[in-house]
């Protein structure tokens, strides 16, 4: 970022510039957090298939297809796109095993990396109704705070950018 120019939501160049003053190289910075984001995402790919499927054989060729293919390339490179893919996955998968509370905070550093990662709120909103069905409990209160956790991170994003800026959809 430079003075009021805001390109991208701020995790990303954040971790960015971190990483980048800690080993002197923000290009190499780049590189790692994209490199270890996607070896993330597809542990948690992984884990979440087979939580699904039940299946060793299907989790690892859900992975294996999605690191060969041919767009796979943006992964490895100094974009978003293995961050959030991270961050969306693991959200996911701590959906999926009804810790909703962490899927939250997961969505919310998703929804500070992108826009789409609002959208998070409806997967998870769907696994509080699924899951708050079978075994009520505790289940409908800790799934209302992971949902208004998914939505803070663009909200804190849109009061910086109130704060600095005067307008909250500057990023538009």
């Amino acid at each position: 970022y430079h003075g009021k120019d805001m390109a991208f939501f701020p995790l990303y160049p954040l971790l960015i510039a971190r990483l980048g003053a800690l080993i002197g190289d923000h290009f190499i910075a780049g590189l790692l957090i994209s490199n270890v984001a996607f070896f993330v995402a597809l542990a948690y790919l992984y884990a979440l298939t087979k939580l699904e499927f039940g299946d060793h054989v299907t989790a690892f060729h859900s992975i294996f297809y999605i690191a060969i293919f041919p767009t796979a390339i943006f992964f490895s490179v100094v974009y978003t796109e293995s961050l959030f893919l991270a961050l969306t996955v693991a959200s996911v998968y701590y959906a999926r095993r009804g810790n909703f509370i962490t899927a939250g905070v997961v969505g919310a550093l998703a929804s500070l990396t992108r826009v789409e990662g609002v959208l998070l709120a409806l997967p998870l909103a769907y696994e509080v109704w699924r899951q708050w069905h079978e075994r009520r409990g505790t289940t409908l209160a800790r799934g209302v705070i992971g949902l208004a956790l998914i939505p803070a991170g663009l909200g804190v994003y849109m009061a910086y950018l109130y704060a600095l800026v005067g307008d909250p959809l500057y990023f538009q």
